[in-house]
């Protein structure tokens, strides 16, 4: 059996299923809970502008509470539209969910490599020689080639 893990999008779900068919797709759980947080936050933020008409600061109860969060089965007939969105995903993404809670598969490996070669570009913008980027890059990101600029 093949498994892919993903991040919750729509794009690379099409690329897969068209490149490896029979593949089963995980879903990475930090996008999960990244998501999840994120619409608790911007319901969170919604009502304290429309009970306080101002942003939440300490000493107000849903500031405090800010980093907590609850998922409730029935946030889809919770009558907030953020929530029946994440419901939503939740349910459309469901299987691969599903597979994550099953293998165990992540794709935190690449994800962190991709932000090594993100930061190494913002490091080298502006420098003019592509070769020397490619040889950074590959230093920081393959293991047995730190320390050295070897292209070979």
């Amino acid at each position: 059996m093949t498994y892919v893990a993903i991040d919750m999008c729509t794009i690379f779900k099409a690329a897969v299923r068209a490149a490896l068919p029979h593949a089963v797709l995980v879903v990475d759980h930090f996008h999960l809970v990244q998501l999840a947080n994120a619409t608790v936050t911007e319901v969170r933020r919604r009502v304290t502008v429309q009970v306080r008409s101002r942003r939440g600061r300490e000493g107000n109860r849903e500031w405090e509470l800010r980093n907590r969060l609850r998922f409730y089965d029935r946030c889809a007939a919770s009558g907030l539209p953020e929530l029946e969105r994440l419901a939503t995903t939740v349910q459309t993404w469901w299987p691969e969910i599903c597979a994550f809670i099953r293998t165990g598969i992540t794709n935190a490996g690449p994800e962190g490599t991709n932000r090594v070669i993100k930061t190494i570009g913002r490091d080298a913008y502006g420098f003019r020689n592509p070769e020397n980027q490619r040889l950074r890059t590959r230093c920081a990101t393959a293991r047995k080639s730190r320390g050295s600029l070897n292209s070979a």
